[in-house]
């Protein structure tokens, strides 16, 4: 460790250097003289030390010269003392993409007993690809000292709008892991981190670190929830309105529910439909013929459709009206981890979700009958393997199909 004392606060940092504890000087602060020829890097780490103190003081009396101590805090001392180690310009431009890449090169460097196993490198550069593409889509990416809840909720929204269909438990893997970034940085005085730390991935973005089933709505119980009377209930009538309306009317995701607007609304000569753009990735044209729901839902409405709420909020909304609904039975969850099958079961109203209106609708055209290719173009997806995850078919309904087929009928 180096230690630096700057207006009565220790600055420590690790160099990267190694020392048996019994061959350092406590008082020097450097491997002892009697134990210089024990280890031959024993003088590169008291180069290396020599050269960081060297450093540290003539930054300080740069500054001291400059009149400019008073902007030179212990934070930012600290920060320039590790881009100094690192080879880095740890600059307050610095993003967090910029970090993340560093930080992986960082550990990818480290001994073999103490790098992190292969499988976990991988599952880094996995969440490293998904923030930039992340970043990405935002006006700007987002800088190391913009890392607060406000970053971590729009990375949890986006990441639930991919067409992977993430799993939700996946998903709070993949923040504790972007939160275990932030950690580091703030250890390393890069950033206090409080913004970040402070979030409860679990309590505050609501997710859960369990495996959920993947579920859809069958049109019947569509149209049920669509005509359910919300009279005691009136806070729930703007999240069942929209999400009904996105299920039957092109499956939009979450990010889209607030193009749902009279002004997005065209009339053709086969009837009216709802366009606009994907907002992931290069903006794709979304045309959504109405369905005899979205009809029912926008006239309803006036055509004046509600704002929808937060995701996480949507979803709280969604799981007590699906449970005061009626939508109780209980689901059963079959899921492998490590080299078991786990079989749990839970009510179907826990599993439901904003993303279960864009598995609903694709579910919902495929029982009517609907030609795979012709889901995948109103789906907005590029090839019919993705559709074919969004297409929920429960067993007793898969049956009904193939006993309808032909060959089962000569």
């Amino acid at each position: 460790m180096a230690k630096v004392q700057y207006k009565n606060v220790r600055v420590e940092m690790v160099t990267g250097e190694h020392c048996k504890p019994e061959h350092w000087n406590k008082t020097t602060r450097r491997p002892d003289e009697r134990f210089a020829d024990f280890h031959p890097d024993y003088a590169e780490v008291t180069r290396v030390l020599n050269e960081f103190d060297s450093f540290a003081v003539s930054t300080y009396n740069a500054a001291r010269r400059k009149r400019e101590l008073l902007q030179l805090t212990p934070e930012r001392f600290k920060k320039i003392l590790r881009g100094h180690l690192d080879g880095v310009d740890y600059g307050d431009d610095m993003t967090t993409v910029d970090y993340y890449r560093h930080h992986l090169e960082k550990l990818a460097g480290l001994p073999d007993r103490i790098r992190p196993s292969g499988k976990s490198m991988s599952s880094y550069h996995s969440d490293l690809t998904y923030f930039v593409q992340f970043s990405n889509s935002l006006p700007h990416h987002p800088v190391l000292a913009e890392g607060n809840f406000k970053l971590m909720e729009m990375f949890r929204d986006y990441l639930f709008t991919l067409p992977q269909d993430l799993a939700e438990s996946t998903v709070f893997k993949l923040l504790k892991r972007f939160k275990n970034l932030y950690r580091n940085a703030a250890k390393e005085g890069l950033t206090e981190g409080t913004k970040v730390l402070t979030v409860d991935v679990a309590k505050d973005l609501g997710l859960s670190e369990k495996p959920a089933t993947k579920i859809a709505l069958y049109l019947p119980e569509i149209e049920y929830l669509a005509d359910f009377d919300l009279t005691e209930w009136p806070h729930l009538a703007a999240t069942r309105d929209l999400f009904v309306f996105a299920a039957v009317t092109g499956g939009l995701r979450y990010d889209n529910w607030q193009d749902i607007t009279a002004a997005n609304i065209h009339e053709t000569p086969s009837g009216k439909e709802l366009r606009t753009y994907t907002r992931k990735g290069a903006p794709k044209l979304i045309v959504a013929p109405f369905h005899p729901l979205s009809y029912r839902i926008a006239e309803r409405l006036n055509y004046q459709f509600p704002a929808s709420l937060t995701n996480q909020g949507t979803n709280r909304n969604l799981k007590e009206l699906c449970k005061i609904v009626g939508f109780t039975e209980t689901v059963r969850i079959e899921q492998l981890r490590g080299a078991g099958l786990v079989i749990e079961q839970k009510p179907k109203y826990d599993l439901i979700r904003t993303h279960t209106a864009r598995r609903t609708y694709a579910t919902i055209l495929y029982d009517g009958g609907m030609a795979l290719e012709r889901i995948v173009e109103l789906m907005t997806h590029t090839d019919a393997a993705t559709t074919k995850r969004y297409i929920k078919e429960d067993q007793a309904r898969k049956s009904a199909r193939l006993a309808a087929l032909p060959f089962f009928n000569k």
